[in-house]
């Protein structure tokens, strides 16, 4: 992902260890803004969010997918593994995205196997944006 002024760092809350399909929820901050790529903060780079709560294992982190749905109501991205998003697994590198309205409240993480997910814990991802033109 190229470098960009503006970016908002996003955290996604596993309420429950059970539960395989985690919506991001609203991102007010993200709101009426083009998104130009997503990038996932790994458990290696990062063990805690902001906040202080603990990033999801690797394990977890290797066999989760990201579904991002357009502000029209078009699912654009659908189950991207996070490995792809994360510049640990792809030479320091994530792809751009093209000019997206993102509905990060209907935007989710899918979980292919929950074995060792842990409620209280967070997927942590950075949004690149600029102000719609």
């Amino acid at each position: 992902m190229a470098k960009f002024n503006k970016t908002e760092h996003v955290a996604v809350l596993v309420q429950s260890a059970s539960q395989n399909r985690i919506k991001i929820g609203r991102v007010t901050n993200l709101d009426g803004k083009i998104i130009k790529g997503v990038r996932m903060i790994t458990p290696n780079e990062s063990t805690n969010d902001p906040l202080g709560r603990a990033t999801v294992s690797a394990t977890v982190f290797k066999k989760a997918f990201l579904s991002l749905e357009t502000m029209n109501g078009k699912e654009e991205i659908s189950l991207l593994p996070l490995t792809a998003l994360a510049q640990e697994y792809n030479n320091g590198d994530v792809p751009e995205f093209t000019d997206k309205l993102i509905n990060f409240e209907n935007s989710y993480i899918t979980i292919g196997e929950t074995t060792g997910l842990t409620a209280g814990t967070v997927f942590q991802m950075l949004v690149a944006y600029e102000d719609k033109k």
